[in-house]
């Protein structure tokens, strides 16, 4: 008779380079647009199975040197569409970069594509706010989702400006790709 000893914890420890972790706040849009935080090497493993075609930066940033090995390797296109977040009383998103973001996310060529801002918070929540109100999504549920991603630094003046851009003209993507 064979004795089976009991598992140790030991064989629960996942390796560190097989676990899959999403960049912070990570989230699905809709079919093929995703939405977080700026992507770290600690992501690589989970973007990979997202299968990307474009990363769409609403910041004026650098990757990460293992972050852009992973987007040369892959083909990863990435268009920078770098906007100001609003910082009140005194600086305010601009709307024809927030109209060129929003008609390079909505190109089905581009997709598979994640959209991310730093924390994935306050700009990448008004772009996603001003796609859901083109999407006819109400002002309530729109102002929700927002604020869900947000957290503590929603911003009034972020709200105002989902609430009041029009959504129905038709801009040209000014994002550049690298």
């Amino acid at each position: 008779m064979h004795c089976q000893r009991e598992p140790t914890a030991a064989h629960w420890v996942v390796p560190m380079a097989s676990t899959i972790e999403p960049p912070l706040n990570f989230g699905l849009v809709c079919p093929g647009v995703f939405r977080s935080g700026c992507p770290g090497r600690h992501n690589l493993a989970f973007l990979e199975r997202l299968g990307l075609r474009t990363l769409v930066r609403l910041i004026d940033c650098t990757y990460p040197s293992a972050v852009q090995e992973w987007v040369d390797e892959n083909d990863v296109h990435v268009i920078s569409c770098c906007m100001t977040p609003n910082q009140e009383p005194f600086v305010g998103l601009e709307s024809t970069a927030l109209l060129a973001a929003l008609a390079v996310i909505q190109q089905p060529d581009l997709r598979p594509l994640l959209i991310h801002c730093i924390r994935g918070q306050q700009t990448t929540g008004v772009l996603v706010g001003c796609l859901r109100r083109r999407q006819r999504w109400s002002l309530t549920a729109t102002f929700e989702e927002y604020r869900r991603y947000a957290g503590p630094t929603a911003s009034m003046l972020d709200l105002q400006m989902i609430e009041l851009l029009d959504t129905s003209t038709q801009a040209q993507p000014l994002g550049t790709q690298m």
